[in-house]
């Protein structure tokens, strides 16, 4: 049973602390992105529009804010779309800056994700899921966007919540120590192939 428990933990580390300066891909513009030449952190948001509880985050502006308040902090932030052609929130590459402007929302970058690596890579489970990179390129924060999950989600006013990522960012800014580093994802499964 001990040796069990040790595993597991290590598992746990292991996902939350692994490094991503070996990660490339081509943004939905055609844009290469090399994460290596990118010097400050980034945040990928795992997303897919039409999962109730990213519409919510969406229609609340919940997302939107957390997105400009990273931004103006100089953090890059990469929304990843890991639904499969043909599954819920699949969306064309050519379509999704356009797609996620209607909602009011401007990432860095978006990455149609279709064949689901960076999302297994990442062990993405929800959308939203949110991971945070240090400038050094690790993964220091993953879960959820906000301690909103439950059964409460549906009544609570998400912009009174706890917002994980705001904190999470201010710590990285002002050099203390992380005061969150793992939360629980909620939401929608990601609808890989």
């Amino acid at each position: 049973m001990k040796k069990l428990i040790i595993l597991l933990f290590l598992v746990s580390l292991n996902v939350s602390a692994f490094n991503i300066n070996d990660i490339n891909f081509i943004n939905s513009e055609g844009k290469e992105v090399d994460l290596s030449q990118i010097d400050s952190e980034i945040i990928f948001e795992w997303s897919n529009l039409e999962c109730p509880y990213v519409k919510r985050h969406y229609g609340l502006n919940n997302m939107q804010t957390t997105q400009k308040f990273a931004k103006s902090k100089n953090v890059i932030w990469i929304t990843v779309i890991s639904s499969a052609e043909g599954k819920q929130g699949y969306i064309q590459p050519n379509d999704a800056v356009n797609t996620f402007a209607s909602f009011g929302s401007f990432p860095d970058h978006i990455l149609v994700d279709e064949n689901g690596d960076l999302g297994k890579k990442f062990n993405a489970k929800t959308t939203p899921h949110i991971f945070i990179a240090d400038k050094n390129k690790n993964i220091v924060y993953q879960g959820a966007i906000d301690d909103a999950g439950g059964s409460r989600f549906w009544t609570t006013d998400l912009n009174q919540s706890t917002n994980f990522v705001k904190k999470v960012i201010n710590d990285i800014k002002s050099n203390k120590p992380l005061s969150v580093s793992k939360t629980r994802p909620y939401g929608c499964s990601v609808k890989y192939g």
